[in-house]
């Protein structure tokens, strides 16, 4: 796939608005949506409104007008394991067996973290999580909250 470029016209300036793009320890930076998200057990993922009162999938969205439409059966699987993303590099659309294997399988995190011992963690939902990451991630958004003070 073609990496699209941020900006691209393709989606709304009010779409772009609502990304920040920040390196995540991945290949390339993620486009992380900033505004909501969906709530809820199965939540983190961004809303992004399409009208008549409805939304959708802010990752969804991008991956469609940027590389075209997700077949039928199939959904978006997070590479970089960042829910908020919307980088379509870091989307392939994939099966939800195939996306749920994946993830119960990784040995480590995006930044070749191992998850093993004390850094990992186990949701309540079985998704496996770094600590190392997350702890980088925490002290990221003190810093920014200092700074934004």
């Amino acid at each position: 796939m073609t990496e699209p470029e941020f900006g691209d016209p393709r989606l709304p300036q009010r779409f772009w608005d609502k990304i920040e793009v920040v390196d995540t320890g991945y290949v390339t930076p993620c486009w992380l949506w900033t505004a909501s998200l969906k709530e809820g057990p199965r939540g983190g993922y961004g809303r992004f409104g399409v009208g008549g009162g409805k939304d959708k999938g802010a990752h969804r969205v991008a991956y469609e007008a940027l590389v075209g439409p997700i077949p039928d059966g199939e959904e978006p699987d997070h590479r970089c394991e960042v829910k908020r993303c919307t980088r379509p590099t870091h989307l392939e659309s994939v099966t939800h067996q195939v996306n749920m294997a994946r993830a119960l399988s990784r040995d480590e995190c995006p930044a070749n973290h191992p998850y093993t011992g004390h850094n990992l963690i186990i949701e309540g939902n079985g998704w496996k999580r770094c600590r190392i990451c997350r702890n980088a991630r925490k002290r990221r958004r003190h810093q920014r909250a200092i700074l934004e003070g």
